[in-house]
Order: structure tokens, then sequence, then C-alpha cells
């Protein structure tokens, strides 16, 4: 996987996620907005150390040495994903989501996320 796979990939999930927001499917939204938060993370935790997460656990860990402010960002919003497989979410949460990722693509240097 290369950084340029990773963006197509963030993209993929942010464009995924923003129309299901339109058809209001805010939990598939949900879901699809953190996957391209995660991407996003990805590439700068790659940019960094040249390592790809293998996992979740991995990918925080990662952060939270390298990216502290991504860190704080991906661990807060990582709930609101889970609660996703089992409640029902709200176009406020998704809202909080969308903004998440808005705010990595920035720390990022990743344009095209708004």
């Amino acid at each position: 996987m290369s950084e340029t796979d990773l963006l197509a990939n963030a993209r993929d999930f942010w464009n995924s996620g923003n129309d299901d927001i339109t058809k209001k499917r805010y939990n598939p939204s949900v879901a699809s907005l953190y996957k391209s938060l995660s991407c996003l993370c990805d590439i700068v935790i790659y940019r960094k150390i040249r390592i790809l997460p293998s996992d979740h656990t991995d990918r925080f860990n990662l952060l939270k040495m390298h990216s502290p402010a991504l860190y704080k960002i991906a661990s807060n919003l990582f709930n609101l994903y889970i609660k996703s497989y089992d409640f029902r979410i709200t176009k406020e949460q998704v809202q909080q989501m969308k903004a998440g990722v808005i705010d990595v693509a920035k720390i990022a240097a990743v344009e095209g996320f708004k």
C-alpha cells in the first residue's frame, strides 16, 4: 500500500460517507467517514516513520507517539464509530464525525476534504 493508495481510499470513503449523508443513512456514513479519517491518519504515520498500522490498536499507539493531535481526534471519534454498529446515529453525530475528518485532513495537509 502506498500513500497514493491511502489517499485514494480516504477520498472514496469520504465520498461514500457524504453520499450516505444525503440519503440520510447516518450509520453507514459515520462508518465510511471514520475509515476516511483512519486512512488520513495512516498517511501521516507513513510520512513520519514509513510504517503502516496493522489495526486500530496499532494506529492509536503510533499516533500517540508520533502525532498526539491526531491521536486525540481519532480516539475521541472511535467511540462514535463503534457506536454505529449497535445504535442509531443522528445527523448531529455525523456532522461531528465529518468535522473530525476535516480537522485530520488539515493536519495531514491533504486537500479536498471540506
